[in-house]
């Protein structure tokens, strides 16, 4: 570990841990647009890979959506790995806070802090019924997306392709950003709105590190950033925390 890093997070009272697919690889699930990812692995019948990930085929195509989601998303035995249990630990101590993308429920799992973790696109073990509301426990979701009481139709809460953010998500977010004195991006390229927008959102003093196996040359909104093209797993299992 560079003693600079070190220091850098040991002199931080709010770390903001902005991450993405990359953070879980690790766990074994995949990420999406590398090679092998989800979306290079599933494109059939001239549809983009995002598209089984949308509210269209959510709405008109309910059958081919669950499908997918069952076959492709569920990971239900994944552990987190020393990423998601470093910054869960942060959390907990009060001097960190998480903003991720990813909706695998792997923060919960490392305990990390709930009122300090934004699951900015959802989180796909939460599930509904659209007909009557009802929260419907995951489980019964892998068994049939037919809500038995009601007839219902069953979705996770995750945001998809053609949905608006929750609101209140992109509230907290916004907050965690504005107190932010050090950000620190991992398992991302950055490169899906608004999730990339939002360090527009930090204090200009607050200086910004990217881990990422592959090099990154630009991030919205941020001129000068730190590049640490390395293994993430590797970089949390040596820092001290």
């Amino acid at each position: 570990m560079d003693p600079k890093i070190q220091k850098l997070f040991d002199k931080s009272k709010h770390i903001v841990f902005l991450t993405g697919a990359g953070v879980s690889t690790a766990s074994g699930i995949p990420d999406y647009r590398s090679k092998g990812g989800l979306y290079t692995q599933n494109k059939a019948n001239n549809k983009p890979a995002e598209w089984y990930l949308s509210h269209d085929c959510l709405m008109n195509y309910p059958k081919t959506f669950y499908k997918f989601m069952k076959a492709k998303m569920y990971y239900p035995d994944a552990k987190p790995n020393a990423i998601h249990e470093a910054q869960a630990k942060l959390t907990r101590e009060g001097r960190a806070s998480i903003i991720t993308q990813n909706v695998d429920n792997l923060y919960n799992k490392a305990h990390a802090k709930k009122d300090r973790l934004v699951e900015f696109h959802g989180n796909i073990y939460h599930c509904h019924c659209l007909k009557c509301g009802k929260s419907i426990p995951w489980q019964q979701y892998l068994k049939s997306p037919i809500h038995k009481e009601d007839g219902g139709q069953i979705r996770p809460n995750l945001v998809l392709y053609g949905e608006g953010m929750k609101y209140s998500s992109i509230i907290r977010a916004l907050q965690m950003m504005r107190e932010a004195d050090l950000v620190v991006i991992v398992g991302t390229a950055m490169a899906v709105a608004p999730f990339n927008m939002l360090n527009q959102y930090k204090s200009p003093s607050a200086p910004v590190i990217m881990i990422n196996e592959q090099k990154i040359n630009r991030i919205p909104f941020v001129p000068h950033f730190t590049m640490l093209q390395m293994d993430a797993t590797k970089f949390f299992k040596e820092l001290h925390v």
